[in-house]
C-alpha cells in the first residue's frame, strides 16, 4: 500500500511540473530599431523555441536586437500558450505519466510495481512517434539530447522489460533486474545521442552559402573544367 501511495505521489508531482513544460514555452524577439523603423518587422514576435527566434533576429538585423524568453505570452495581458501537440518532450511527459499510471497497476515476478517500466515505456513511444511524425531541422545540442532521453528511455524499458518475459520458475533478483534497466539505459542513451547527432542539421553549407552570396567577388567567380584542367572565370 505504501509503494503504491508513493508512486502516486511522484506520479502527481511529475504532473504538476508539466504546465511549466508543455504551456508557456516562449521566446519573444525584440527587433533592432532599424528594422522596426522600415517597417520590415514588427516591434516584437514571439516563438515557441529558442532557435527559431535566434534564427528570425539574425535574418533581421546584423546587429542590436535580443530574445527573451517569456514564461507565458500575450500582450498586454500575457497568457498561457497552448500546448505544444508537436513537441517530442511535451508529449512524452504526458506518455510517461499515462505509461506510469496503468503500469502502477501491475508487478513483476518479484512483486515489485511496473510504474518505471510503464513511465519509461510510454515517454519514450509518444516522443519517438511525435520526433518520426513532425520532422523538424534540429541544432546539434538540442538533437543530440533528445536523441539521449528518447534512447535512454527505450534502452530502459527494454531493460526492465526482458524479465517479464523470462517463465522460468526462478525469477531474476531485483537487484539483478534493476542492473540490466540501468545498463540498458545508459546503451541506448549513447545510441540515442549518436543517432541525435547524425540527424542534427547541418550548419556548414548554409553559413558558406550565405558567405557567397554577400561576397560580391565569390558570387562573381564560376568554375571551368577543360579536358584535365580546372580554371575559374570571374565575371567583372
Amino acid at each position: 500500500m505504501v509503494k503504491k501511495i508513493t508512486c502516486f505521489a511522484s506520479l502527481l508531482l511529475l504532473l504538476s511540473f508539466y504546465p511549466l513544460i508543455g504551456f508557456g514555452q516562449c521566446w519573444r524577439v525584440h527587433y533592432c530599431k532599424g528594422c522596426v523603423d522600415s517597417h520590415n518587422c514588427d516591434e516584437y514576435r514571439d516563438f515557441n523555441n529558442e532557435s527559431d527566434a535566434n534564427t528570425s533576429l539574425k535574418m533581421a538585423c546584423a546587429t542590436g536586437g535580443y530574445v527573451e524568453y517569456l514564461t507565458n505570452c500575450g500582450y498586454p495581458q500575457p497568457k498561457p500558450n497552448p500546448v505544444n501537440i508537436k513537441s517530442p518532450g511535451a508529449n512524452g511527459v504526458i506518455g510517461g505519466i499515462l505509461g506510469g499510471l496503468i503500469g502502477s497497476f501491475g508487478k513483476d515476478p518479484n512483486g515489485k510495481v511496473l510504474w518505471d517500466l510503464g513511465a519509461a515505456g510510454g515517454f519514450a513511444f509518444f516522443s519517438i512517434l511525435t520526433t518520426i511524425a513532425v520532422p523538424k531541422s534540429r541544432a546539434m545540442g538540442p538533437s543530440i539530447l533528445l536523441g539521449a532521453i528518447n534512447g535512454a528511455a527505450t534502452g530502459y524499458t527494454i531493460g526492465r522489460g526482458l524479465p517479464l518475459l523470462d517463465k522460468s520458475n526462478i525469477p531474476k533478483p531485483p537487484d539483478e533486474v534493476t542492473k540490466q534497466a540501468l545498463i540498458g539505459a545508459v546503451v541506448g542513451g549513447g545510441g540515442g545521442a549518436l543517432i541525435g547527432a547524425l540527424a542534427a542539421k547541418k550548419k556548414i553549407g548554409g553559413s558558406t552559402s550565405r558567405l557567397i552570396r554577400r561576397s560580391k567577388l565569390l558570387s562573381n567567380m564560376a568554375f571551368a573544367f577543360s579536358g584535365s584542367r580546372l580554371g575559374i572565370v570571374v565575371r567583372l
